[in-house]
């Protein structure tokens, strides 16, 4: 056991000093849901400006992380521009260790956006959000070399607004998702089993652009992260599965 913590803590190592954290970070520590457990939830204002916390202290429903107290914009006005960047890290475990393993990953968010004045695309405003994970532990086993995954957040509207297109308007909503199946891209790339540690890095970024006598906002009001287990089948149950298939073939 010893041996596989330090294995562990020497990738996560690896991991984040690729993402090197500003000053401006503050670390929730650990929150323990139903069947999961994240540890070392951590949030890093990366825009200059920008004081941490965007995201705001997030609140766990059952296995997901809700954030509803959030402070994270970006508006213009005459000629300016903005961006705002934020980072969310962490490590997603499980309860049940040997029972339980990690299935699938789900961000949702939405918010608001408006764009004011008589202009072209240059008054314009964004969102975009990137989630990053790196699997660690297979079947509980730390893996040779961590298996890395990222993932685009789909948004409405393709997360992309400007006066030329859109016209002038006042807090349209806007909202994003994105499901990770680890199951299934494990399998893809070749790899038997299941998720069982990983870590994650959510990157979020809002950005606006204006002219003379235009303006730009937009803002993120809710954001969720939802993890999914399931029950690692027993070789039993396996074995009775497979012969089950055996028996249709010979039909």
């Amino acid at each position: 056991m010893k041996t596989k913590a330090l294995v562990i803590g020497a990738l996560l190592g690896i991991i984040f000093s690729f993402s090197p954290l500003q000053a401006n970070t503050i670390n929730y520590g650990d929150l323990i849901g139903v069947r999961m457990k994240y540890l070392n939830l951590t949030e890093t204002s990366m825009s200059t400006g920008d004081v941490a916390p965007l995201y705001g202290t997030p609140r766990l429903n059952g296995d997901s992380l809700i954030f509803t107290s959030m402070n994270f914009s970006s508006q213009s006005q005459n000629g300016a521009s903005d961006i705002t960047d934020g980072k969310l890290d962490g490590m997603i475990a499980l309860k049940n260790s040997g029972v339980d393993y990690i299935d699938k990953i789900k961000l949702q968010e939405y918010g608001d956006v408006t764009l004011a004045g008589t202009g072209t695309s240059n008054t314009k405003a964004s969102v975009a959000n990137s989630l990053f994970v790196t699997v660690c532990e297979v079947d509980n086993a730390p893996l040779g070399f961590p298996e890395f995954i990222a993932i685009n957040m789909v948004m409405s509207e393709n997360g992309d607004w400007n006066l030329a297109s859109d016209g002038a308007f006042t807090g349209k909503i806007w909202n994003g998702v994105l499901t990770l199946d680890l199951t299934a891209t494990l399998a893809q790339r070749g790899i038997n089993g299941h998720a069982t540690l990983v870590t994650f890095s959510m990157d979020n970024t809002l950005a606006t652009q204006s002219e003379i006598g235009t303006s730009a906002y937009i803002a993120k009001k809710a954001a969720g992260l939802q993890v999914t287990a399931e029950v690692i089948p027993e070789p039993a149950t396996l074995f009775i599965l497979s012969l089950g298939g055996l028996l249709l073939k010979r039909k």
